[in-house]
């Protein structure tokens, strides 16, 4: 884009030295001409430097270093195309007047005077031919002070110059992009570190009741780890006790058994024995009535039978007293294995319902503690 405007100031610059050539008659053009062609060279020029600027990259300064040098380096050349065009056209001003004066001189001489008039203007080219060779010399010699070697001395100095602001610029950009990189690095820490502070403000309350409720859950999890462990434990002995209970009560049952085969043995001894019981007392009803009526030829057998039927009935009466002792005490024992067995029976339940109770109340507390500690966070 620089050397398209370049080319376009170098074009509308060149348009506008035709124009002012071809009416440079005119002294209001003649006048106004070369300062119109500086002025227009100065602003290509400055419009030159003004787009490099604009295209320069402070950070990729080894880039567009280059660029913004080509762009001035070109830009001028509108500046130096407009001061060449202004210098040719004060030139042929000059010539112009010249030509005009000479006009006017002429018309009034005499021919001696046009003679010595030649011989100065031959004086005068004579001396602007040695201006010139003069001029020559002074720019095509050898030395340091001819014009070639003041402009070879001038482009080394300008390219040193141009190195060193080459190196000033990349000096310059690695300070900045350094100084730049410190600063957001010292930002970024202070964001950092403020962030930090307002999430420890914010949450850190809530972290910390966070991690408490997570070290009572871990510490459940532990004590309801134990606490079944003892929970299984407690059911194995129960297990245990409710298997020999259950023998116990298997042995109860055989023994109701046997309890129920004797009493049915004895409760057929006790028909037996009232059945001849009924049939002695008949026996001896009819041995009364017999001996009534011969009681008076035999005293002594009545008294003889009265002490056998004594001894008959009392032994009869101890049998079946001794008969329902026996049936008493297997009734009491009876009735106190049942008693024990049954308060056994119980106080295992009792002892597995407390055992429950106690395994388990500490897990409620638990639950409820986490279930209040849940509601807090939300």
């Amino acid at each position: 884009m620089i050397h398209n405007m370049a080319y376009f100031g170098v074009g509308l610059i060149t348009l506008m030295f035709l124009i002012f050539v071809m009416n440079r008659r005119n002294k209001s053009i003649q006048e106004l001409a070369p300062g119109i062609l500086i002025t227009t060279g100065i602003f290509f020029t400055f419009v030159g430097i003004a787009i490099g600027l604009v295209h320069f990259n402070a950070d990729n300064v080894d880039d567009s270093l280059p660029t913004l040098l080509n762009g001035i380096k070109t830009a001028f050349w509108a500046s130096a195309t407009g001061v060449f065009f202004a210098l040719i056209i004060k030139i042929l001003d000059i010539f112009d007047l010249t030509r005009t004066n000479e006009s006017s001189a002429v018309e009034g001489m005499s021919i001696d005077d046009i003679v010595t008039y030649q011989a100065k203007q031959t004086d005068v080219l004579v001396e602007i031919l040695r201006s010139i060779k003069n001029m020559h010399s002074s720019i095509a010699a050898q030395d340091d002070s001819s014009l070639v070697s003041q402009i070879a001395l001038l482009r080394d100095d300008s390219n040193k110059k141009s190195d060193a602001l080459r190196q000033e610029f990349r000096d310059f950009a690695a300070t900045m992009a350094e100084n730049n990189s410190k600063i957001f690095i010292e930002a970024l820490k202070d964001v950092i570190k403020n962030f930090n502070d307002k999430i420890s403000e914010q949450f850190g309350d809530n972290f910390k009741q966070l991690n408490q409720a997570v070290e009572k859950t871990v510490i459940w999890q532990e004590n309801y780890r134990n606490q079944m462990a003892q929970s299984i434990e407690t059911m194995t002995l129960i297990a245990s006790m409710l298997e020999s209970q259950a023998h116990d009560y298997s042995i109860i049952v055989s023994n109701s058994a046997e309890f129920e085969s004797h009493v049915s043995a004895m409760g057929r001894s006790l028909e037996e024995i009232t059945f001849q019981r009924e049939q002695l007392q008949s026996m001896i009803h009819s041995l009364v009535n017999f001996l009534e009526s011969a009681s008076d030829s035999l005293p002594l057998i009545g008294q003889k039978v009265d002490d056998m039927t004594e001894r008959l009935v009392k032994g009869m009466n101890e049998a079946t007293e001794e008969v329902q002792k026996q049936v008493t005490i297997l009734d009491h024992e009876l009735e106190i294995a049942l008693k024990r067995s049954l308060e056994g029976l119980g106080q295992q339940l009792a002892s597995l319902s407390n055992k429950f109770v106690q395994d388990y109340t500490p897990l409620t507390e638990k639950l409820r503690e986490v279930v209040a500690l849940a509601a807090k966070q939300r």
